[in-house]
């Protein structure tokens, strides 16, 4: 089952499938092209190394119920295509609560411009459609940015997890159907 892009304000969050995962690791000028962007100066952004790109591949391999629930790339709309400037997405399925853990990386680059509550606004939309009930982020304590970007994009906590100086934040996804705007909230 192919998993369409989920459109933001600004950015396009594109599903990595076996063959874009497959060119990521082995081929990048066929993954820009892929993904109809221009190579950014640097790729990949912090977290996403060979050994994630290594491990979305075997994990798409997997098959078609694994699609959607990996890495998700991040592209920023301009004039002429589009710019890659991060990555993102899950780590795996809901489990059997609807709980669904979520990742986040931007290039330096492109940090400090909003695109990182952006973008996990996005996932958390993409998970909602998907019949997750609740979302986590951990990150580290002292990553302040982090901790206000999950913030930023609706999440609760943080609250420490037993690991050292790694913290949980959590937000509720009301049902699919359901009255609520992106950043999770009723509306009237």
């Amino acid at each position: 089952m192919a998993i369409g892009a989920h459109k933001t304000e600004r950015l396009v969050l594109v599903p990595s499938d076996p063959s874009l995962a497959s060119v990521e690791g082995d081929n990048r000028p066929a993954f820009y092209r892929a993904l109809g962007v221009s190579p950014p100066e640097h790729w990949p952004p912090e977290l996403h190394d060979d050994h994630t790109i290594a491990y979305n591949q075997r994990q798409l391999a997997r098959g078609d119920a694994h699609a959607g629930w990996w890495c998700w790339y991040f592209v920023r709309e301009t004039g002429s295509g589009g710019e890659l400037i991060g990555s993102g997405g899950f780590k795996g399925p809901p489990d059997s609560d609807g709980l669904v853990e979520a990742g986040y990386s931007i290039l330096q680059a492109h940090r400090r411009q909003g695109y990182a509550v952006e973008a996990l606004k996005g996932l958390c939309e993409i998970a909602r459609s998907r019949g997750a009930k609740t979302i986590i982020v951990e990150t580290l304590e002292s990553l302040m940015a982090s901790i206000r970007t999950a913030k930023a994009a609706g999440f609760s906590g943080p609250v420490r997890t037993g690991e050292a100086d790694v913290v949980r934040m959590q937000r509720a996804l009301p049902p699919a159907g359901d009255a609520a705007d992106r950043d999770g909230r009723q509306r009237a």
